[in-house]
């Protein structure tokens, strides 16, 4: 059965006890201007606002205790968000790679996607386009860069400005790439003793993980490519267009990494 989120649950107004606590910019939050203000993290509003808003109250992603509760908007109209206490690897640590965190990662976001498959938003607005067939609602950025690990376990995962419905293969994808993985930049950038061989290994765990059992959710080698490759473009495509939009030279230089793991990408398929 479809559920449905009622509209009076927007707008909630966070309790203004909360501004008296001190802003404190968050490691990687220069672009988002994510701050933690107290127990919340505050962030700039987007199109897509009250659509994640509503998401991330819906009953079956409320039962995920990793993903924040959200909490309302302060004064300034900036999302307010529960903070998540943990370490968020944005360097990339040796520990990162271990096969037991891979297969984390794949069941947090197998258990996303069980969350998401029935769920159903009034008028929403996404600011990632969606993508046939809706199979679930896609996190489209599930990567460590979004991950808050407490000892090498996965306690919360963020940032939930892209979501948009989609097939489950396409976040499957983005994730592989970026925790098997298949970007090259990564693989070059963190010295990592991955072979090709490697990876194809380390993509059937994570399959493994994904599924649960689930034989209805294989992926051939060839399908699974095939998406991965355009999967990566429409990250790359995207990256350009805000690099260009906002005349950011970071978001210039990430668009340049995915158009070199693109070539080698295409490679793989002989």
């Amino acid at each position: 059965m479809w559920l449905r989120v009622f509209t009076n649950l927007w707008p909630r107004r966070y309790d203004s006890r909360v501004s008296t606590n001190p802003e404190r910019i968050l490691p990687g939050g220069e672009r988002s201007g994510a701050a933690r203000v107290g127990d919340a993290v505050c962030r700039i509003g987007s199109p897509a606002s009250r659509t994640i808003s509503e998401l991330l109250q819906y009953p079956s992603v409320a039962e995920l205790d990793w993903v924040p509760n959200f909490v309302g908007f302060d004064s300034e109209g900036r999302e307010l968000l529960q903070y998540m206490e943990g370490e968020v690897p944005h360097a990339n640590p040796s520990w990162l790679w271990k096969d037991d965190v891979l297969q984390n990662v794949a069941e947090k976001l197998s258990a996303w996607h069980k969350a998401t498959q029935f769920v159903e938003l009034e008028s929403p607005t996404w600011n990632f386009s969606p993508k046939q067939p809706a199979e679930v609602i896609c996190h489209n950025d599930f990567a460590p860069y979004n991950f808050v690990f407490q000892d090498d376990q996965i306690v919360g995962v963020i940032d939930y400005d892209l979501c948009a419905p989609g097939p489950r293969l396409w976040d499957i994808a983005y994730a592989a790439y970026r925790i098997v993985p298949f970007a090259n930049h990564l693989i070059m950038a963190s010295n990592l003793p991955f072979e090709e061989g490697d990876l194809w290994r380390r993509l059937d765990l994570f399959l493994d993980a994904y599924r649960g059992g689930e034989n209805r959710l294989d992926y051939s080698k060839r399908e699974f490519l095939n998406v991965l490759i355009e999967r990566v473009e429409a990250i790359t495509n995207w990256t350009e267009q805000e690099a260009a939009n906002r005349s950011d030279s970071s978001l210039a230089l990430d668009a340049i990494a995915y158009r070199h793991d693109l070539a080698w990408l295409r490679t793989l398929k002989g």
